[in-house]
């Protein structure tokens, strides 16, 4: 069976290589679109990439439209004015919407089920994620602006050092809210655990904290103290139970800012040489743009409101 998945995939990339020369040619576009004002970006750049495998697949050109329609990567007063995904990307194809006349579009609303998610099945099949990753190089390449940021935040933070542990926790709305069907997230307690026991059986003199819970970034600090690298930027705190989004836009937060931000944390954890985390839309996003791991571990608890309802609270019974 794995040898029919590489053949599979080997033929795969060929036929991907030979449409992505004539999609360019073709006069037909897809226009990929979403709604839900409390996604994140690494949310968006999954289903973006399903619709670009879905277009490629079809022989029409993929056009990412983050302009439409209300979106977290965007302040309140650009909304609908400017395409948010241009900000921090190229297009697919390198054409622009406006170039594209109604009559050889077709939009799409569809959240494609082939596409990388946040199954341990994805996180454990070698083969399907550099598919993906050949597929986030060829048609999600960041844009000049971005790109110059995200090496400026490596040389910064990386310069000189090796042996790095990527870790991410998220905390905040996740664990607050517990978004129905969403991968059940591991405790501090267990995520200390395994980074103590990675330390002594691994040769790891860095970690690398990625989370946007300001009280988890505190304990880290006590405890890995020299050792912890981060980006610097706005937190909140597990106490809040609303999603990110929604606080962000109360506390007035520059989200073109804080997404690169985001993405810059993205791209470290995928320069490190161990990763860890929880399943979210970030770990996914992060096994997409790295090459590869030495080391990777993923928590399987199950999802909210799913696996977690079958728990009896104690005093409860049958």
């Amino acid at each position: 069976m794995k040898y029919r998945i590489k053949e599979f995939l080997k033929n795969f990339y060929h036929t991907l290589s030979k449409r992505s020369e004539r999609i360019k040619k073709n006069k037909k576009y897809l226009i990929i679109r979403r709604t839900g004002e409390n996604l994140g970006l690494g949310s968006y750049i999954i289903t973006n990439l399903g619709a670009i495998h879905y277009a490629v697949l079809h022989g029409v050109v993929p056009i990412i439209d983050m302009k439409t329609e209300k979106n977290c990567c965007l302040p309140l007063e650009k909304q609908g004015k400017q395409n948010a995904w241009n900000l921090y990307f190229e297009q697919p194809c390198s054409i622009k919407k406006e170039e594209i006349t109604k009559k050889n579009a077709q939009i799409t609303y569809q959240i494609y089920d082939i596409r990388p998610n946040d199954s341990m099945e994805f996180f454990t099949n070698e083969e399907l994620v550099r598919y993906w990753r050949k597929l986030v190089k060829t048609y999600m390449p960041f844009n000049k602006n971005t790109k110059k940021y995200l090496e400026k935040k490596e040389e910064e933070l990386f310069s000189g050092k090796k042996n790095i542990l990527g870790v991410l926790c998220r905390g905040t709305d996740y664990v607050q809210l517990k978004p129905f069907g969403h991968p059940v997230q591991p405790s501090l307690e267990e995520i200390e655990k395994k980074i103590d026991d990675l330390i002594e059986l691994k040769t790891i003199d860095y970690i690398f904290l990625a989370t946007e819970d300001a009280s988890i970034l505190s304990h880290f600090k006590k405890r890995y103290a020299s050792r912890l690298l981060y980006i610097d930027g706005l937190r909140y705190t597990s106490r809040e139970k609303k999603y990110l989004a929604q606080m962000d836009i109360e506390n007035k937060v520059d989200i073109i800012q804080k997404n690169l931000d985001y993405l810059a944390t993205l791209y470290l954890l995928a320069k490190c040489d161990f990763f860890i985390g929880g399943r979210t839309s970030g770990t996914v996003c992060a096994m997409l743009l790295s090459s590869g791991f030495k080391y990777t571990y993923f928590w399987n608890k199950g999802r909210y409101g799913i696996d977690d309802d079958l728990k009896l609270e104690r005093g409860d019974t049958f």
